[in-house]
C-alpha cells in the first residue's frame, strides 16, 4: 500500500506510531530526526530496526527533498520493504525540522 503525495507535497495524515526517512539533497537520511552518517543500506536498515524494533505495523513516510537522487528514493523504498513495511508514504517537501542545507 502507497500513498503518493498530493499537490503541496504533505503526508496525507498526522500519525503517532510511524516512522519517517527525510532524504536530503545530498541523498544523506535521518530516521526520525536522527541523522546517519553513511548513506550505506546497511545502516538504513540498522536504524529503523531500532526505532520499529518488531514491530511492522508504524506508517512509513519517505520524505524527499525536490533535489533528492531518484536513486536514494527507491533505496529507502527497497530498505523498507525488505525490513516487512507495507503502509508507505512518499512526501515531496521535508519538514522544516532536519537537515540544513
Amino acid at each position: 500500500n502507497m500513498t503518493l503525495p498530493d499537490a503541496q507535497g504533505v503526508p496525507p495524515k498526522q500519525f503517532d506510531h510511524k516512522i519517517e526517512i527525510m532524504v536530503d539533497s545530498s541523498g544523506h537520511y535521518s530516521v526520525n530526526g536522527q541523522a546517519l552518517s553513511t548513506k550505506d543500506s546497511a545502516d538504513l536498515s540498522t536504524a529503523i530496526k531500532q526505532v520499529a524494533q518488531e514491530r511492522r505495523d508504524f506508517i512509513f513516510i519517505i520524505a524527499a527533498d525536490a533535489k533528492a537522487a531518484h536513486q536514494d528514493v527507491i533505496r529507502v523504498m527497497d530498505v523498507a520493504g525488505q525490513l516487512g513495511f507495507v503502509n508507505i508514504n512518499i512526501s515531496t517537501k521535508v519538514p522544516s525540522r532536519g537537515f540544513t542545507e
